[in-house]
């Protein structure tokens, strides 16, 4: 920070006019040579035991390499500094100071004039970061061939590629800067330039086999920390909902960094220090407070916890992408609960994409009117989704049973039937005995006194623990949510009362409810603790809710219901089997999963769209009005 002002201050007193040369070197770490470090070392007439402390920590440096438990290699570092220990920033610095100490000597340096005394320098040094200042360019030309020479002798070289220089006495050694590039001045250039790399590492990421969470990570460390280290543009995608990208994945969001937001959160750590100078630096805070319609003092958490605030209500204004969030202002829903799929999930990146394309409920963009099933009710995500009575003996159920699936395939594996893991090949039986339990799906319970609900999901009889489990599955809307897990609670709850004594136990309910979009009430996480579910379980059970309700909508859109202006142009049938595979046609925008993967292709017209251009202007014209 000090170093970078100090630069800022010497280029302003002389005007800009400076000669300057950046040096970066390759792998400086890596490559200082172990007998130039030890001369340094001994040159400083340290204490003996300093001195052989060092050598004796330089002498056993190495690399062990192992697969597991077993050592398959062991190799001796002959050169560089090891990286990450407390000592070796001071070691390198050590071995740099000599080239420092040549610079001041030989060559004349630039002033800065203050009310006390001047302060005078010809370079300046950071770790491995050295920029020389020059008045003319046979001074810089000079020191710039000194510096070559020097790190050539200790083992070290310039990395002309990401070296600059504003001169053309040093352009053999550095990269040339003309014009408007040489002030640093962002041009449409710069701007292609960064873009391209971006886009570049972007897709060398999308060509690896992480899955989403772990790809957002990785754009998050090495792709969009080029923009960050170039300038503060955001990056704006084209999804269903932009803000559901930005949106930290424990909020129902996709958690891919924000630039905008990083940016205003490095300003808000800068402006302790400026705002005490009185800078032009300190108008900032005026900007970040307009910005974000700041009222207290601006800190760290408060612009973070305003930044999320402008993307909710952001949401708030979109008709279909405000319903899923509903699930914030309700107190009796989890959004942590709701977002398990999101920050714990295994999924594929295109299928993710999809996942939240459905959840942005756009699915029927350009689409008015009556669903063309029932002619009652509006062709809505929510509408198919849920609410269709005729696909109640389908797809509902189909949904519904994958759930069952999954809980079976579990219980099963507790209860020493089976050691397996694979959901795909696993069958459901209705009766499974042995000496640890009873298993029952979709069976009804014999009891002495007829009772009308007496056909519960899961029936379960620990033998060993005396006790039993009616476990109900519920699949249902965001609406309907807290009034199905009630309803599920008590419907068994004479048939519970009968069973206790019957089998002269105890015997409990549990509700396993969630919306199709997976939104969970707070108490489903009690459900999930006495039903000894895991996260990785759950996580599952809600990403294959969502794959069956898209391949409900997709399958129905894909046939051609839709209905508007665009109805002429409708999708061409597409076939689908119980799996849930189906057929792509190339007109076919609409979103789906296969074994292969998962496509999406966005409609051309987004009713979202907003303009981030205009909304930066007006606040940027707010503060200098305040000003």
């Amino acid at each position: 920070k000090e170093q970078a002002l100090l630069n800022i201050a010497l280029n302003k007193e002389y005007g800009n006019n400076l000669k300057a040369t950046w040096i970066d070197v390759k792998k400086a770490y890596d490559s200082i040579d172990h007998a130039y470090l030890t001369q340094c070392i001994e040159n400083l007439n340290l204490p003996d035991w300093i001195l052989k402390y060092i050598k004796v920590i330089i002498s056993k440096w190495k690399i062990d390499i192992s697969v597991g438990p077993e050592k398959i290699m062991s190799k001796k570092i002959d050169r560089g500094i090891l990286q990450g220990g407390c000592l070796s920033p001071l070691l390198f610095v050590l071995c740099m100071d000599p080239l420092s100490r040549k610079l001041n000597e030989k060559y004349p340096k630039v002033t800065v004039q203050t009310d006390a005394e001047s302060y005078s320098t010809n370079h300046i040094f950071f770790i491995d970061d050295l920029k020389l200042l020059a008045i003319d360019s046979s001074t810089l030309s000079a020191m710039t061939g000194e510096a070559k020479e020097f790190l050539e002798v200790i083992g070290l070289e310039i990395n002309k590629e990401k070296s600059v220089t504003n001169d053309t006495c040093c352009e053999d050694t550095a990269t040339l800067l003309e014009g408007v590039n040489s002030r640093r001045i962002p041009t449409r250039t710069s701007f292609e330039d960064v873009q391209s790399k971006l886009i570049a590492r972007v897709e060398r990421l999308f060509h690896t086999r992480l899955n989403a969470k772990n790809l957002f990570s990785a754009i998050n460390q090495h792709a969009i920390s080029l923009i960050s280290y170039h300038i503060g543009n955001k990056i704006l995608l084209c999804p269903g909902c932009k803000e559901h990208l930005y949106l930290p994945r424990t909020q129902l969001g996709r958690g891919l960094h924000s630039v905008d937001k990083e940016i205003s959160t490095r300003r808000a750590a800068i402006l302790k220090v400026e705002n005490n100078n009185k800078t032009h630096l300190a108008l900032i805070k005026g900007f970040l407070k307009v910005k974000y319609r700041l009222v207290e003092e601006v800190t760290k958490k408060s612009l973070e916890e305003a930044q999320l605030a402008k993307l909710y209500n952001e949401i708030e204004k979109r008709k279909l992408h405000s319903k899923l969030y509903k699930a914030r202002k309700n107190e009796l829903l989890s959004v942590s609960g709701s977002s398990r799929w999101l920050k714990k999930g295994n999924i594929r990146p295109r299928n993710e994409v999809v996942f939240c394309y459905i959840q942005n409920r756009n699915v029927f963009w350009g689409a008015d009117g009556l669903c063309q099933r029932c002619n009652k009710s509006g062709k809505t995500v929510d509408h198919l989704a849920t609410r269709f009575e005729k696909m109640l003996g389908h797809d509902y159920t189909r949904r519904h049973n994958e759930v069952v699936r999954c809980l079976h395939l579990l219980l099963l594996n507790r209860y020493k039937f089976k050691s397996s893991k694979r959901i795909k090949s696993h069958s459901v039986q209705e009766i499974l005995d042995n000496e640890y339990g009873e298993i029952r799906v979709d069976t009804r319970i014999k009891t002495d006194v007829k009772i009308r609900n007496n056909r519960p999901d899961v029936f379960i009889l620990d033998k060993k623990k005396n006790k039993i489990t009616l476990i109900e599955v519920g699949i249902t809307s965001q609406d309907s949510l807290q009034i199905v897990e009630t309803e599920k609670l008590r419907k068994y709850n004479l048939l519970a009362n009968e069973l206790g004594l019957i089998y002269k136990c105890s015997v409990e309910i549990i509700p396993y409810v969630m919306t199709w979009d997976g939104i969970v009430t707070k108490y489903h996480k009690s459900h999930l603790k006495r039903l000894e579910i895991p996260m990785n379980e759950e996580t599952y059970i809600q990403s294959i809710v969502l794959k069956k309700t898209l391949e409900t909508i997709c399958f129905d859109r894909r046939k051609g219901l839709e209905s508007g202006l665009n109805a002429e142009e409708s999708w061409d049938r597409a076939s689908m089997d119980e799996n849930g595979d189906k057929t792509e046609n190339k007109k076919n925008n609409t979103p789906h999963i296969s074994e292969e993967g998962t496509t999406l292709d966005e409609p051309t017209n987004n009713i979202n769209k907003e303009s981030d251009l205009e909304e930066e202007t007006e606040v940027v014209k707010e503060v200098e009005e305040n000003i």
